[in-house]
């Protein structure tokens, strides 16, 4: 698994790029403060900030159970899980 410093270095290099979710809802998203990532479906904000330390969690729980990610419902406890599991499938994020 990826580690947490090399998906958020991924995440700033592709900042601005257009992202699908698996239900075929394009996004894109701003890193704020090098802290938080705010998705713009359709070119506008959300109001949500998906903290790093979201994404560090998550990576951690798929380690720590060897779990492959297969379905955003498997993220239903985080917030914008939908995004997380599209950044997270995604090969320019995870490499």
């Amino acid at each position: 698994m990826i580690a947490i410093e090399r998906l958020w270095t991924n995440l700033k290099i592709h900042e601005g790029e257009t992202f699908e979710t698996i239900t075929g809802k394009l996004f894109r998203y701003k890193i704020i403060k090098n802290a938080y990532l705010q998705p713009f479906p359709g070119g506008k904000p959300t109001n949500r900030l998906l903290p790093k330390t979201q994404f560090e969690n998550v990576l951690r729980w798929l380690e720590h159970y060897h779990v492959a990610l297969s379905r955003p419902s498997q993220l239903q406890e985080y917030q914008g899980s939908s995004y997380v599991f599209a950044l997270l499938k995604d090969k320019r994020i995870i490499g």
